[in-house]
């Protein structure tokens, strides 16, 4: 997008072009135009508060190779700034208090807008494990497996909670604004409400029933899709992740690969990496229960492994390993214990995630029986 700075107050023969294409406005000196705009690419458009508008010279090929200038037609365009080579057509309503960057296409949209101040999704409260509240974790862009179990398990690490959520929510307030982005290179096609999205790069949008109060964190190596009949509020999607199919969204952190479709719903849960959820219904404390119980079985079979180890090894061999790695000899056990256990038991990227919480766990469990089993050192 061009500089500020590059833009300059309508010339009065391009508003005499633009007022011939049906072009309305209540006060053209609020509009902006780069060098290179065209006012011949805008027809039937409605323009009110500031407005800067690119270079709208260039054309959109769709994948079935069907070639359209670029431009804006029938559309309301309020607060707004448009990149160059954008193509925006037919919006029923209008867009509002966005920054629209280049190359992006917008087609049969009913209403894109910023509504006051936004965090787009970031410090939304997801109220996992208990039904009643008091686990509950805060989501935001960069979230991991290992920071929610912490705050949702470790609730008695009163101050170690506390600086997380307070670092979350400055997060939250350094990203917060009263106007939304759609980053460069992205698609918004027939979707018909969408209020308080940050959508980010290469994202596909088609056909989206309602999008509220959410970030869309796709990126070139990884775009995100949202396709037929999707409602999403308060959520937060991640790079590579496909929510289609009429599914329904409330309060969800959704990771990296996920899928999710065919009138899936889901509430205040947390899906990380590669999840895939089809044809049911997920609450918060039902799925936690689930990948609890999970968890339980798979962090007993962990530790039988973590003894088995230590029948293998000579107590000489894993003093030895202690001494020389100290306190992260949890991450060289974890190396090993990946090979022991395969692929069976850590399929599940919960599993994954929280292995090295384990590990480190384990590692003074057994690190304080072999030194029991030895007995006092002779002097």
């Amino acid at each position: 997008m061009n500089k500020a700075s590059n833009y300059h107050s309508l010339f009065d023969s391009e508003i005499a072009i633009l007022q011939q294409n049906a072009c309305r406005c209540d006060d053209w000196n609020r509009i902006k135009a780069s060098a290179e705009f065209d006012p011949a690419r805008c027809v039937g458009v409605v323009f009110s508060g500031d407005v800067t508008l690119g270079d709208l010279s260039g054309s959109y090929t769709d994948k079935t190779g069907v070639t359209v200038k670029c431009g804006i037609s029938n559309a309301h365009i309020h607060n707004c700034t448009i990149g160059s080579n954008v193509l925006i057509v037919n919006v029923g309503d209008y867009i509002a208090n966005y920054d629209i960057e280049d190359n992006v296409v917008i087609k049969n949209c009913g209403k894109i807008y910023t509504e006051g101040t936004s965090s787009f999704g970031n410090g939304t409260e997801v109220a996992v494990l208990n039904e009643t509240g008091g686990r509950a974790v805060k989501i935001w862009d960069k979230l991991s497996a290992h920071e929610a179990y912490i705050i949702a398990l470790y609730r008695h690490r009163e101050k170690a909670v506390r600086n997380i959520e307070n670092m979350i929510m400055e997060y939250a307030v350094s990203v917060s604004s009263d106007r939304g982005i759609i980053r460069h290179d992205s698609t918004v096609l027939n979707c018909r409400d969408i209020r308080n999205v940050r959508i980010g790069p290469y994202s596909f949008l088609e056909g989206a029933m309602r999008l509220n109060e959410g970030s869309v964190n796709s990126c070139k190596e990884d775009p995100v899709f949202i396709g037929p009949g999707v409602i999403m509020d308060h959520f937060i999607l991640c790079s590579g992740s496909e929510v289609t199919e009429s599914t329904l969204i409330d309060k969800c952190f959704i990771g990296q690969g996920c899928m999710l479709g065919k009138h899936y719903s889901a509430e205040n849960s947390l899906f990380f990496a590669n999840s895939g959820k089809h044809h049911a219904q997920t609450l918060g404390h039902h799925l936690s229960h689930h990948l609890l119980h999970r968890w339980h079985v798979f962090s007993h079979k962990l530790e039988h492994h973590f003894h088995h180890v230590a029948r293998i090894f000579s107590f000489h061999h894993l003093r030895h390993h202690f001494h020389h790695h100290g306190h992260h000899g949890g991450h060289h056990l974890l190396f090993f214990f990946r090979g022991q256990i395969g692929k069976k038991l850590l399929h599940h990227p919960i599993h994954q995630s929280l292995l090295l919480i384990r590990a480190h766990s384990l590692h003074y469990k057994l690190h304080h029986r072999i030194h029991k089993a030895q007995g006092p050192s002779n002097s």
